[in-house]
């Protein structure tokens, strides 16, 4: 799918995104803005079930969140997989067995577990104190291989296989080997069949020039988005300039199910928020175009004190079709999209799906899951 300069070509190449040719089947793997999963390293996964049983699960009980898994389900890439998501060094002291029907897992001296938190820390997965990182390691690494290796039990032991005895930040901490480790694991994702995407942006650096650098040269931030589950995220196949900027696309399967971008804006002065004059400012470049707009039954969904979250549709009148008649004459064509911007930030994020429409629910469910936040 290509991306153009203009708005109103922006919302044509909407009307490709059902009719778009699917990926060959040797097409290579695009490298995703999603915040997780560089190439791991390929241990035998023979023992590990075809199909995960469900996300990796990240953060400290009881709020574990959901996030794909998308390079291996055996136990040591998981555990790979978490540590690049969350920044936590989990080298292990030898990779994870058998024990009972579940698996033994023991951590290297170097570990986060035993050496602390990395600096500077995610925002994402910040832990405020020894006790805090600890429970939230264990917490991830037992509940993701739980949830998609399959396994009942997880069990934390010293590097000979003893009880995992250790001190740090003033604590004291005790995990028998004979004792499984007990957390909670969420059933499903965030919500039932969506696992929740962190994307950011700006997501590549394709298409800048000295004229757009301002839209380039924001402070990175990340955009988090609860997602079908059967949906992956990745780069386009070019990475040219458009508006909205350095989009994303999301796949069901080889289809093209959407795409999501971002852009600046400057707050509209002496305009009320509660009117459609300044959602309007916000959204300038999409919203005023007389036969390409975004400005379709706009209808907020979420609100917080410096952003707003809204579904509408962005139409356009195909090229084809703009013939000189008054645009209400013309045949429009209309796709689900969400908006959503930060009056913080000073970005807005602009989130179109593809002619199929997704069921009312499945709009209403994503819009809601949306946040915008600095990295």
């Amino acid at each position: 799918m290509k991306h153009f300069k203009s708005v109103s070509a922006v919302l044509a190449v909407l009307a490709a995104l059902s009719c778009c040719a699917p990926a060959p089947k040797d097409q290579p793997e695009h490298s995703s803005a999603v915040s997780s999963m560089s190439d791991a390293s390929e241990p035998d996964t023979s023992s590990a079930p075809e199909a995960p049983a469900g996300p990796l699960l990240a953060g400290r009980a009881p709020n574990l969140k959901p996030f794909p898994c998308e390079q291996g389900t055996g136990p040591e890439q998981v555990v790979e997989q978490l540590s690049q998501l969350t920044g936590w060094d989990l080298t292990l002291s030898r990779p994870p067995v058998p024990k009972g029907d579940g698996l033994s897992v023991s951590f290297a001296p170097e570990s986060s577990l035993f050496a602390g938190p990395p600096n500077p820390q995610k925002d994402q997965f910040h832990v405020f104190d020894a006790q805090d990182l600890v429970y939230s390691i264990l917490d991830s690494v037992s509940a993701s291989l739980q949830s998609v290796c399959g396994v009942s039990e997880v069990y934390f032991t010293a590097a000979d296989g003893g009880d995992l005895q250790f001190e740090a930040g003033g604590y004291a901490f005790v995990f028998p080997a004979g004792q499984p480790y007990e957390v909670d694991v969420p059933q499903g994702t965030a919500s039932a069949g969506y696992i929740r995407h962190t994307i950011r942006f700006p997501a590549y650096q394709g298409g800048r020039t000295e004229a757009n650098a301002k839209i380039y040269d924001i402070p990175p931030f990340q955009l988090s988005i609860d997602l079908p589950d059967s949906w992956t995220v990745r780069n386009p196949d070019e990475e040219l300039y458009s508006i909205p900027t350095t989009p994303v696309e999301f796949y069901e399967g080889d289809a093209l199910a959407g795409s999501a971008g971002y852009h600046i804006f400057k707050i509209p002065e002496g305009i009320d928020e509660r009117t459609a004059a300044f959602y309007r400012g916000v959204y300038n470049q999409i919203m005023l175009g007389s036969r390409a707009t975004w400005d379709i039954e706009y209808t907020p969904i979420s609100e917080t004190e410096s952003s707003l979250t809204a579904t509408c549709y962005a139409g356009y009148v195909p090229a084809d079709e703009a013939d000189g008649q008054p645009a209400e004459e013309e045949e429009w064509v209309r796709r689900q999209a969400i908006l959503s911007y930060n009056t913080d930030l000073l970005v807005y994020v602009a989130i179109a799906f593809g002619e199929t429409e997704i069921p009312e629910e499945q709009w209403q469910a994503i819009a809601k899951s949306v946040q915008i936040e600095p990295l």
